[in-house]
Formats: C-alpha cells, sequence, structure tokens
C-alpha cells in the first residue's frame, strides 16, 4: 500500500476532519445561496441539489473517521468527487461558469467512493 495512504489508514481523525471543513463549507455555501437574491431560480436550484449532495458526502466521511478498518481509498474518492462535482455545480450555480464534463467525472469518483466502502 502506498505510503500515504496508509498513513491516512493508521489515523481515521483525518476523516473527520476533512469532514468538518466540508460541512463547514456546506453550511455557509447552503446559507449564502438560501439568502442570495442574485442567483436565478434555476441556478438556486442547482446550488441547493449540489448541497445536498456536499451534505451527505460530509456525513460519509464522517462515519468513515468512526471506523478503523476502513480502507483509505473510501475517503479519498469521496473527497474528490464531491469537490469535482459539488464544486462545479456551486460554480455554475453561483458564477454561471460551465463546467463541461466534470460534474458526470466527480458523480462517477463519488459513485466509485460509495461502492469502495461495500467492497474494500
Amino acid at each position: 500500500m502506498n505510503a500515504r495512504l496508509s498513513s491516512l489508514k493508521a489515523c481515521p481523525r483525518v476523516w473527520g476532519r476533512v469532514a468538518g471543513l466540508s460541512g463547514a463549507f456546506a453550511v455557509a455555501l447552503g446559507a449564502y445561496a438560501a439568502h442570495s437574491h442574485s442567483i436565478s431560480p434555476e441556478n438556486k436550484e442547482l446550488v441547493l441539489s449540489a448541497n445536498k449532495y456536499h451534505f451527505i458526502s460530509s456525513l460519509a466521511l464522517l462515519a468513515l473517521s468512526t471506523s478503523t478498518n476502513t480502507h483509505p481509498l473510501c475517503g479519498c474518492l469521496i473527497t474528490v468527487g464531491t469537490v469535482m462535482f459539488c464544486g462545479s455545480l456551486y460554480l455554475k450555480g453561483f458564477f454561471d461558469i460551465p463546467t463541461m464534463f466534470i460534474p458526470p467525472i466527480g458523480g462517477v469518483i463519488m459513485l466509485f467512493g460509495w461502492l469502495s466502502i461495500a467492497v474494500l
């Protein structure tokens, strides 16, 4: 196993820290979207959808932090998938930046993260 991945396995608290930061960003971005009047209704719906997945992923990372035998790849995949999927939807929703193929790729990576919890 890669040395960096094994160090993540030895310290499951890192996923608790990542979950805490991710959850804090989810709260902040969700609050901004809910109270902003500068976002179109279509984009607000997009941001709130991203926010829902962001919160769920944060909770998954928090759950991973309580397990001592979870493979570190699970947390890595969920984190990278969340950043790519939710991050690109946030960019599109808040700034109307086209994100092309990033959301589907991030979604697939996030899906592999969830599947890795079941398999690894």
